[in-house]
């Protein structure tokens, strides 16, 4: 885990921001298979009901992309 990431949440940095797509940090995290971050997101109090503007959430987003072991911490 990249302690930059730990540090700015540690710091307070908003785990729920969205992007233009309405992609949250999770959703990124989950759809680039980086289990560790998904890790830190949830621990942080990201929230994985989020969707984007497409309708996706974390969850479908890592479906989509195949990467199984995000789909397994996300159900």
């Amino acid at each position: 885990m990249s302690p930059t990431r730990s540090f700015l949440i540690g710091e307070g940095a908003a785990v729920d921001v969205v992007d233009r797509s309405g992609d949250t940090p999770l959703i990124d995290a989950a759809r680039l298979g980086h289990v560790g971050a998904v890790t830190l997101l949830l621990a942080a109090g990201a929230d994985k009901s989020l969707k984007n503007k497409a309708g996706h959430d974390a969850l479908a987003a890592a479906a989509a992309a195949g990467k199984d072991a995000v789909v397994a911490l996300l159900q």
